[in-house]
């Protein structure tokens, strides 16, 4: 494998292993819009590719979910709607606003048939849904708690939501079935502003900023812990499924890409700054 062209962080990550799509986020650099980033790159399984760019800027946490062929982008506003782009696998376009600011929030699903939840517009964490058809922008079901930086992954009638921050890290999961959210058991470590990816019965949350190589297994039942990353991902994104994942950046090294199969991790490139 092969290092990210430009290694970032509280970027936007979707995809499987063999196709995978990581675009916007903030880098190490003064410059240019004071370390945010356009850039998006594709994933083949074992370099990354430098593609057209992101069609605006991000701001803080933003979120993304769908294909590297079909994706939804929301770049998350402090107290306005979010902006989201969708990418066709070649241009990023501008698409549709949600409803309210979902600063922070995360989405999930496919480009036409996506839920973004949760998030601290205004410094107030919120529980609010909204499902995405393609065209317009509906309320869906509340969480049952209110908090930022979580993890989501699954389809918007079968989504998962779990970690994340309600006032602290938290280890709560939420299971989603289109309608509403209902409460699974606990994760078996507290997580926040790390990657998610994969299905609700078959998910893995990997690094953030309270165990940044922390990575674990979720059965649809019972979380579990797996093994470390190699290196950390605290502010980072994933994708895949528990058994062909991977883990994409972070604040603590950026351009570090990291393969996941079940119980072992494979470092499938470099540790350290900006390539």
């Amino acid at each position: 494998g092969g290092n990210l062209n430009l290694g970032r962080y509280v970027h936007g990550v979707t995809g499987i292993q063999t196709a995978g799509l990581m675009s916007g986020g903030w880098w190490g650099g003064a410059t240019p819009s004071g370390g945010k980033s356009l850039k998006t790159e594709e994933y083949n399984g074992t370099t990354w590719t430098t593609v057209n760019d992101l069609n605006t800027y991000c701001t803080t946490g933003d979120t993304m979910c769908g294909t590297q062929t079909a994706a939804l982008y929301s770049t998350q506003q402090t107290n306005s709607a979010v902006n989201n782009s969708e990418y066709d696998g070649t241009t990023w376009t501008a698409g549709t606003d949600s409803s309210t600011s979902h600063y922070y929030g995360s989405c999930f699903g496919l480009q036409n048939a996506a839920v973004l939840c949760g998030g601290s517009p205004g410094g107030t964490k919120t529980n609010a849904t909204e499902e995405w058809n393609g065209s317009s922008w509906s309320s869906g079901g509340n969480m049952n708690n209110s908090k930022q930086q979580h993890g989501t992954c699954g389809t918007i009638t079968v989504g998962l939501t779990a970690g994340g921050n309600d006032g602290a890290a938290e280890d709560d999961t939420e299971e989603y079935d289109g309608t509403s959210w209902s409460t699974g058991n606990d994760m078996n470590q507290t997580y926040q502003t790390h990657g998610m990816s994969g299905t609700q019965s078959d998910a893995f949350a990997v690094g953030g900023t309270v165990d940044s190589d922390g990575t674990s297994l979720y059965d649809g039942t019972t979380w579990t812990a797996a093994a470390n990353t190699s290196g950390t991902h605290p502010n980072t994104g994933a994708g895949g499924v528990t058994s062909a994942g991977y883990v994409v950046g972070g604040s603590g090294t950026q351009n570090l890409v990291e393969e996941y199969n079940y119980s072992t991790t494979v470092n499938t490139s470099g540790v350290g700054g900006l390539s």
